[in-house]
């Protein structure tokens, strides 16, 4: 299980930073830079489209990939719901996933990166630039502001799919048929409702970061449905099994948006040559807060609206964000970091060419 979360950790960040790395090199967003600048609201324009498409794309990719393996498990667990079924459905999966994962790493391009510097350890450079970042925080105020915010959000998200199990299973009695059917119905509604968001962002002018607040308090009203069951004279609130898959259908639609535009926004404050490190902090603030949430549903199980409020406060906060003064700061901060790399190495020139050539030109 430690294994599992530790690759999905990785694979994730990585497959996150290429969001903007794959935006920034694509032909149209280049193009865009070339004829209107690099600062102009078209190139600006340009890249947040084909950030939004890479990010919903891939989003839709993974509903499509989970759902054809979930197909393939349901039917064998139909068949023969044993404890050796379901690991070696375990191993399919596994075997599946990095069939793909090896496609992938055969047929993309590959860039070519300059070596770590000397002295530098490959296990501990990563590490060492991260804690470099956060140092210089104050530089990029918006990115760190909008990191807290996704540390209050992705604990909702967690929070919200554990107690929703164990709701359905523990209160309604949910069999197993019923779960895989409620799971084929969130990853179809996930796909279709992404591609909705995609066009409503693309084609109607619909902002990758006003898509997060709509979602984010569409979704905080998931939990306040829950708290209808509380009332005894109510017929709904988690009480009859076609809940589950009228909720399944709202997870789905609202989640998927969540998830990708969120990388959308989160990738226009990135400084330039930073996406590994800053989105493995994106990664570490979605997981490292993930047991808050489950923890207080499990002491105090009838206070659906604390996990509410993990949806409706990073909303409100996320409407504070601006996200022209955070693309400003991160451009800052690049120019910075080139001026002060500019200035170490015209300063070490003297003293390279002192030792080659001793004090004034003699060995």
């Amino acid at each position: 299980m430690v294994f599992c979360l530790i690759s999905n950790g990785l694979t994730m960040n990585f497959y996150d930073a290429h969001i903007p790395m794959l935006t920034r090199h694509h032909p149209k967003v280049m193009r865009a830079e070339v004829d209107f600048g690099p600062d102009s609201p078209e190139h600006i324009e340009a890249k947040t489209h084909m950030a939004t498409f890479l990010s919903g794309g891939a989003s839709i990719s993974g509903y499509a990939g989970a759902f054809i393996v979930l197909i393939i498990s349901a039917v064998c667990l139909l068949s023969d719901d044993s404890i050796g079924m379901m690991m070696n459905l375990l191993i399919f999966s596994g075997i599946y996933v990095m069939f793909f994962n090896i496609l992938y790493g055969i047929f993309s391009h590959q860039r070519s990166f300059p070596p770590l510097p000397e002295g530098a350890n490959y296990l501990t450079f990563g590490y060492r630039r991260v804690a470099k970042t956060v140092r210089q925080a104050a530089q990029i105020p918006t990115l760190f502001y909008f990191l807290i915010t996704w540390l209050i959000l992705g604990d909702g998200l967690v929070s919200v799919s554990n107690m929703a199990i164990l709701i359905v299973q523990s209160q309604l009695g949910a069999a197993n048929d019923t779960l895989i059917i409620a799971a084929i119905i969130q990853l179809i509604a996930a796909g279709l409702g992404n591609w909705g968001w995609i066009y409503l962002q693309n084609h109607r002018g619909l902002t990758p970061l006003r898509t997060v607040i709509i979602n984010a308090f569409g979704f905080g009203l998931l939990p306040l449905y829950a708290l209808l069951g509380l009332i005894d004279a109510s017929p709904v609130g988690l009480k009859q099994i076609w809940e589950i898959y009228m909720l399944a259908v709202f997870f789905g639609i609202f989640s998927a948006a969540i998830y990708s535009s969120n990388r959308v926004v989160f990738a226009q404050f990135i400084p330039l040559g930073h996406e590994n490190e800053l989105y493995a902090l994106y990664e570490m603030a979605s997981v490292t807060s993930s047991w808050i949430g489950p923890l207080v549903e499990f002491l105090f199980v009838r206070f659906a609206w604390n996990v509410a409020t993990q949806f409706i406060i990073p909303a409100i906060m996320m409407c504070f964000v601006d996200v022209d003064k955070g693309r400003q700061q991160a451009r800052e901060f690049s120019r910075h970091e080139r001026e002060m790399k500019v200035n170490e190495a015209s300063s070490s020139t003297p003293l390279q060419s002192d030792t080659k050539g001793g004090v004034n030109g003699q060995v």
